[in-house]
């Protein structure tokens, strides 16, 4: 077995559904800064030396002289201060006079460097620069690759290598303005954000941000977001010019370009990206080039940290052609003391031969590398040094978004590609260690696959979520637990060979070590809808109600009534045991998920109302999933939309029930230790759990087998309903078809009319109001 990792407790993310609106960018930023809502202060000089292109004392100083003798900079030698700008914060009367000094720097600071690269800066916020996702937000000024432009709409998102943002805190009549005070942190780290989503090239990002002259050095990588203290660009006018050389000077790959992957040259720049990405593999060291076709998924990048996972259709690349047939290509940073997928999936290959087509087949794997300074990675050759802290954690403003019209919480919306339809999920905080380095790593598949969300046959998810089932359990049975279990990790691949329809379970990334009992270090983030309500709460809930049933019983309290004196305290519970997850947890997804598709897909033209209504409830939080499962009064309320397949209905709540037992025997069984530390599930409880599961999956197959007609996403069907009256399909009525069909029948004793009833009003009332109008 491999070497076991460190435990890594779960946390949802904040937002799980499908892309935003770009007329909903502020709601967007405040998205971005609820995941994270704070940043690390760190020393400027440490921030500098750690990421930006090392400047030479000599080569400052003569920029420095320079700038004086062409009059940029003036005033006594020990008192030196930008000419440009005003003496007193407090006199700067608007951003445009900061705008355009900075502009004037960069000018002067090029016209002194021979560097290859051209490095501008442009302030215009009133153009958006173009890129291939939707986009509405507006730099207030960035740097970027490039000949000089003169407005933002010219330069690419693909180009900027350090966005800035400007406030005034002095520009509103009473004084002070504290109604936007961190809008400026905000906006560069979303613009950071940004550039890192939509450029694979991108390893890191930058970005500065000024109040009056108070600046701050901003940096993003997959680990961690950090700013610098503040420095005053008046009096310490030195600092400024260094970061402006350090850009002027850096390589490529210093800007945070990585140059394995190319950017093809497209028709146009809102075009989608394509690209050649050279992997060079880990065991033979032969290199070969993958050319994206399309992209299959790339909800990763829609955190600011973390693993920041693409997957792409690619073709081999052959004398500048791509040949051959259709790969996956997964790309991802990893925390560098997890084991690579590759040999992950060697050894439960190896050991569970008869599971193996329930996981794809690596191709090509190994680990990016620049240069020769080894494995790409987020501490150890991104940063050339250690950033030390001031220990200052600034908070990031959250705007409160309001309700929907509903009553319900606003959705937070993200348009990372291969996501479920924009269905509302739980919202809880994601935590992040910065403490712990990513490294980059790629891996190539034989197989392609559709995810569970994008499936519309119920016989082939469940075919689907069957196979998934089946590497789920090699993987228990080889020790590890998966952890990460979701509706796009699970995929229907097609037959092959002697192989037929089946499915697989991927991202194996998270995978740990069963037996592993160390302390957590690091939290990552997971979907929320498919969680264990246990993981959720972090708590093993089964085992404090068991406790709770024991003490209540009548047996119980007399025996205390008889042991405790008259004036004794109560007895103290016994402490729960540290969390873990265990592979019970694991199943616990898999039904989570079977649940969730229940929910997910409709039948087409029937009223989503009721299922939309219900979904929200379910998946609402954690409390919510909790009350779903304990109470069958709220099971049976919030699966009615489920009445046209009563089975489904039924098998669910059946295969609860076993699941459900199946913790209460485990955790009866571990709560005899004295004292118990962690629960450890026996193995043979893990494998009747499996034996169960798999009955109630083949019988949900079969149920499916029976089902008719066309199923349409949740956010499809009520985006139906909106648009117009739908139409149902034969069946037990529900509340919205009863209503329709009583209205229906008033109508039948009228003249029969053209058109929806709304717009023939209108068509009547327009020719009495021209009349009128004539009489007059």
């Amino acid at each position: 077995m491999i070497e076991p990792r460190d435990n890594t407790p779960t946390r949802a993310k904040n937002i799980h559904p499908t892309g935003y609106c770009p007329n909903q960018m502020a709601d967007f930023q405040t998205t971005l800064t609820s995941d994270l809502p704070e940043f690390r202060e760190v020393k400027l000089q440490s921030l500098m030396d750690a990421v930006l292109h090392p400047v030479s004392p000599h080569l400052l100083e003569r920029v420095c002289k320079k700038l004086a003798s062409n009059g940029y900079i003036g005033g006594p030698v020990r008192k030196r201060r930008w000419r440009c700008l005003p003496k007193h914060q407090s006199a700067a009367q608007n951003k445009t006079q900061v705008e355009r000094f900075l502009e004037d720097v960069v000018d002067a600071v090029a016209n002194l460097s021979t560097t290859k690269l051209h490095i501008n800066v442009l302030a215009d916020g009133n153009s958006i620069p173009t890129s291939s996702r939707d986009n509405n937000s507006r730099p207030d000024a960035f740097f970027y690759l490039g000949k000089r432009q003169r407005w933002a709409g010219d330069v690419r998102w693909t180009d900027i290598v350090m966005p800035t943002e400007f406030r005034n805190s002095y520009d509103t009549e009473d004084g002070y303005d504290t109604e936007d005070e961190t809008d400026h942190y905000n906006k560069v780290m979303w613009s950071m954000h940004h550039v890192m989503r939509n450029d694979a090239r991108r390893r890191f990002m930058l970005g500065l941000t000024c109040e009056n002259a108070k600046a701050r050095l901003w940096y993003n990588d997959r680990s961690d977001v950090v700013a610098s203290e503040e420095f005053d660009i008046i009096k310490d006018w030195k600092q400024l010019i260094r970061i402006i050389v350090s850009l002027q000077h850096s390589t490529w790959s210093e800007l945070g370009y990585d140059p394995n992957t190319v950017l093809l040259q497209s028709d146009g720049p809102e075009a989608k990206p394509q690209y050649d990405i050279s992997i060079c593999n880990a065991n033979t060291r032969q290199t070969t080039v993958y050319r994206t076709l399309e992209m299959l998924s790339d909800v990763g990048m829609d955190n600011i940290v973390g693993h920041g996972t693409r997957i792409w259709r690619v073709q081999k690349v052959i004398a500048g052609l791509p040949v051959g047939p259709d790969h996956v290509l997964k790309d991802v940073w990893m925390h560098d003391h997890h084991v690579p997928e590759h040999i992950l999936l060697k050894e439960i290959r190896e050991q569970q031969p008869e599971r193996a087509c329930h996981f794809l087949t690596p191709l090509d794997y190994g680990f990016v590398t620049i240069g020769n300074s080894g494995p790409d990675n987020t501490h150890k050759t991104l940063r050339r040094g250690k950033l030390i802290p001031t220990g200052g954690f600034p908070l990031l403003r959250t705007i409160h978004i309001p309700d929907d019209e509903s009553g319900s919480p606003r959705i937070d919306r993200r348009n990372g590609v291969g996501r479920p339809e924009d269905v509302p999920d739980l919202q809880q905080e994601v935590n992040h260690d910065p403490k712990h380095s990513r490294q980059h790593y790629q891996i190539v598949f034989e197989e392609l696959g559709e995810p569970v969300h994008k499936l519309r046959k119920f016989t082939e998810i469940f075919t689907a979520i069957q196979g998934g089932w089946e590497g789920l359990y090699a993987m228990h049975l080889c020790g590890y637990m998966h952890r990460d279990v979701s509706s796009g990790n699970i995929l229907l691949v097609p037959a092959s060979g002697e192989l037929p329809q089946r499915g697989i379970i991927m991202d194996l990334e998270y995978a740990k070590w069963i037996d592993d009992t160390s302390a957590p270090h690091d939290v990552k983030t997971g979907t929320a809808s498919f969680m264990a309500t246990e993981v959720q709460c972090t708590k093993h809930i089964r085992l404090g109600t068991l406790r709770a049933a024991k003490y209540d019983t009548v047996e119980a309290a007399r025996a205390r009534l008889e042991s405790t004196p008259e004036h004794g305290e109560l007895p103290k519970s016994k402490p729960l045991p540290v969390f873990r997850h265990n592979p019970l947890h694991d199943m616990e997804s898999i039904w989570w998920l079977c649940v969730w598709i229940l929910f997910y897909l409709v039948p087409a033209g029937h009223a989503a109302k009721e299922q939309s209504h219900n979904f929200k409830k379910v998946f609402h939080d954690k409390d919510s999933k909790q009350e779903f499962i304990r109470s069958r009064n709220t099971f049976d309320k919030w699966t009615a939309h489920l009445l046209r397949m009563p089975r489904f209905a039924r098998l669910m709540y059946e295969w609860l029930g076993v699941l459900n037992s199946h913790f209460i025997l485990s955790y009866v069984q571990q709560d005899a230790k004295q004292p118990l530390e962690t629960i450890q599930v026996d193995p043979k409880q893990v494998q009747q759990c499996y034996e169960d599961g798999k009955k109630y999956l083949k019988l949900l197959i079969q149920a499916s087998e029976s089902l008719s007609g066309t199923f349409v996403t949740l956010a499809k069907a009520t985006k139906q309903l909106a648009s117009g009256p739908p139409t149902t399909l034969p069946g037990r009525p529900t509340r919205e078809t009863r209503s329709t069909r009583k209205a229906g029948k008033r109508k039948q004793t009228e003249e029969p009319l053209a058109g929806p009833s709304r717009k023939l009003q209108v068509y009547v009332e327009l020719p009495l109001r021209k009349k009128a109008r004539t009489k007059a």
